[in-house]
């Protein structure tokens, strides 16, 4: 996708969530992205139009971020669930905004574009927290999981808050731990416990709905442009050797057979940046498990 485009939306959620979208002018989001509103025009025909599309851009990139979460092989079940909690509240908690502007700041009359859009992001999530449910626990009993879903997402969503409105991040991996020992104290409850939705209450994504999974090279391609921008934000010089390394793994991904022993060499220097460490890991199982 055109970097300049995704600068506009990724701007305009920002400028959405912190003010609201009914006081965000267009004129206020080109300022940030500094360029005219007529230019800005040239992307996107309208305010609602613009503000569509920030739905939707992040609708896809959650699920693909989603798709991204696989199971390790090494992991247990309950581990591997805790895994998929811990990359899942990282990427919420870089996207902050985006999930505010979902709460806060939508426009007082809704489209029903808008709603079609929130509807699907909302069924995505809700049937992929219940397949990790099923996954972890080997759940064969359907007529509770909805409502175990509910628990589940009711937490995430919490911790959710507490990381995007305060600083002092928590640990993510303690945080997964007890949301993991929360569900499992639940399920293995040795007594009878009433659900309360019905079985189809959330009903399947359609297919022409679903987000087109991203190629091997697609997703080492989106990871290290998400590097390369977050190392920007922190303010590391350009000239640091970690931009140097990160552009001679770029240069290994490019290649028709990854080097293994080049790959292994370079990514412990990317791994020690904190802002990237994680996308480091996923870039890690993409190049040397699937060389």
């Amino acid at each position: 996708m055109d970097e300049k485009r995704v600068k506009i939306m990724e701007s305009a959620a920002q400028l959405f969530s912190r003010n609201g979208y009914e006081a965000t002018s267009v004129q206020d989001v080109a300022e940030v992205c500094g360029m005219s509103k007529a230019t800005l025009y040239k992307y996107f025909s309208s305010k609602q139009t613009l503000l569509i599309e920030v739905i939707e851009y992040n609708h896809q990139r959650m699920s693909q971020r989603t798709e991204e979460v696989k199971d390790d092989d090494s992991l247990e079940p309950l581990e591997a669930l805790e895994q998929k909690v811990i990359v899942l509240l990282e990427e919420f908690k870089e996207n902050h905004y985006f999930i505010q502007l979902l709460f806060r700041s939508m426009p007082e009359k809704e489209d029903k574009q808008v709603r079609q859009l929130m509807d699907r992001g909302y069924r995505r999530m809700f049937l992929w927290h219940k397949q990790s449910l099923r996954d972890a626990f080997r759940i064969s009993d359907e007529t509770r999981m909805n409502d175990l879903v509910l628990l589940f997402q009711g937490m995430m969503k919490e911790y959710l808050f507490i990381l995007s409105e305060k600083n002092d991040a928590l640990f993510l991996p303690s945080i997964a731990s007890y949301i993991r020992q929360v569900l499992q104290m639940v399920i293995e409850n040795k007594g009878e416990l009433t659900h309360v939705l019905p079985e189809d209450w959330v009903t399947e994504v359609n297919p022409e709905d679903e987000v087109e999974p991203l190629s091997r090279e697609e997703r080492m391609e989106r990871l290290l442009h998400e590097m390369k921008m977050r190392l920007q934000a922190s303010g590391l010089s350009e000239y640091h050797d970690t931009f140097h390394v990160l552009e001679a793994v770029e240069e290994e991904c490019r290649r028709s057979h990854v080097r293994q022993a080049v790959v292994k060499a370079l990514l412990p220097v990317l791994k020690k940046e904190q802002s990237i460490a994680t996308k480091a890991d996923a870039l890690e199982r993409l190049m040397i498990k699937n060389p």
